[in-house]
């Protein structure tokens, strides 16, 4: 019997660690340089130290033989937790192991295990960021532990909205979230109504754009509505430099019928003594410029009669131009289809007047 406690000793010692256990309230170092056996006698309280570890003792009943007590093998018991020695018997003990528990034993990452004593390779690292689903900067997790955020470093930003385009007009600065609120300019307007650009169709200078020149700048705008319906004027009177068609040769022509017509009211006198949305500089449009206006504004238009013309009727849509032709004739536009054609001066037609700018 002696032979086989001493090879279980011999066997057990084999996997010791260095470990403290308490007996009797008194702390002993156990480790591999320790003599064994280590006996404790019946009725002292053991336990490992730290409680990870496993201590494995020899249990041995007393018995009596003659005069001499001899020691019954009973058999390995490992303690984990305090125990007692029970009353009869001893322990003698013979090794201390560590109890192996897998997990990350990084104490740097988030998922730490601090009862781990061998790694299983599980460790990922802390990702810090805004973990409230309700935050401006909240990232949807992927799901994948390694990419995720999993700690709250206190960077969530409440959800503002509104209108986040800078060349918006109602754009605001202190939004972070868009909610579909944003508003343009109009086209060719900036947000306080100042004109940016001069675009055909739009209201400026008193009336509506239907000619820009090549600046970009300068133009000219039909008034917004007709005058109403008036004679040429001086039939059978020539009328000295009135003959101009071209784009920019209105005014003067307006000029030199009032000049050589005394007759009123005629359009062109009419023209000139219009006053609308604070301008007086009106004057009747020479054949080119109201021809212009019939292409961009009125029924030859792409966007069609935004001008509001008069386009319905016989000889109701036909509209004096300031070019005369003859001393009886001079030209008019059919609003109705662009056709260009003098006629008679003593007819009333509709006028709309124009201006430059």
């Amino acid at each position: 019997m002696k032979n086989i406690l001493t090879s279980l000793v011999l066997l057990l010692a084999v996997s010791l660690q260095a470990q403290t256990i308490t007996v009797d309230g008194n702390s002993l170092l156990v480790s591999e340089n320790n003599s064994f056996p280590l006996w404790l006698a019946s009725g002292s309280t053991i336990s490992p130290n730290p409680p990870v570890h496993l201590l494995s003792v020899v249990e041995y009943a007393e018995v009596s033989n003659g005069e001499e007590m001899n020691l019954m093998y009973s058999g390995v018991l490992n303690i984990t937790q305090n125990a007692t020695v029970p009353e009869g018997k001893v322990w003698k003990v013979v090794s201390a192991m560590e109890l192996y528990e897998l997990g990350c034993i990084d104490p740097a990452a988030y998922n730490y295990n601090s009862q781990a004593n061998i790694s299983d390779e599980s460790c990922y690292q802390v990702i810090t960021g805004c973990m409230d689903s309700s935050s401006y900067n909240y990232i949807t997790p992927t799901g994948d532990v390694l990419l995720d955020v999993n700690t709250d470093d206190g960077s969530c930003v409440e959800v503002v909205l509104g209108c986040t385009g800078p060349d918006h007009c109602n754009y605001n600065p202190e939004a972070n979230t868009d909610d579909g609120s944003c508003v343009y300019p109009e086209q060719g307007y900036d947000c306080e109504g100042n004109i940016t650009e001069y675009i055909v169709g739009t209201e400026a200078e008193g009336g509506i754009v239907f000619y820009v020149d090549v600046t970009g700048e300068h133009g000219l705008v039909a008034a917004l509505e007709d005058l109403g319906l008036f004679e040429w004027g001086c039939y059978g009177t020539y009328i000295s430099g009135a003959d101009e068609q071209a784009i920019g040769t209105g005014y003067q022509n307006t000029l030199d019928i009032v000049s050589g017509c005394s007759a009123t009211p005629i359009a062109a006198s009419e023209a000139l003594a219009y006053e609308s949305e604070g301008y007086s500089d009106w004057y009747l449009p020479s054949k080119d410029e109201l021809y212009e206006m019939y292409n961009t504004i009125g029924n030859g238009g792409s966007e069609g009669n935004i001008g509001g013309f008069q386009i319905g009727g016989f000889q109701n849509s036909y509209y004096w131009s300031s070019s005369e032709y003859s001393s009886n004739v001079a030209w008019f536009v059919d609003f109705i289809n662009g056709n260009a054609v003098d006629i008679n001066k003593g007819n009333a037609h509709r006028v709309r007047v124009i201006r430059a700018f």
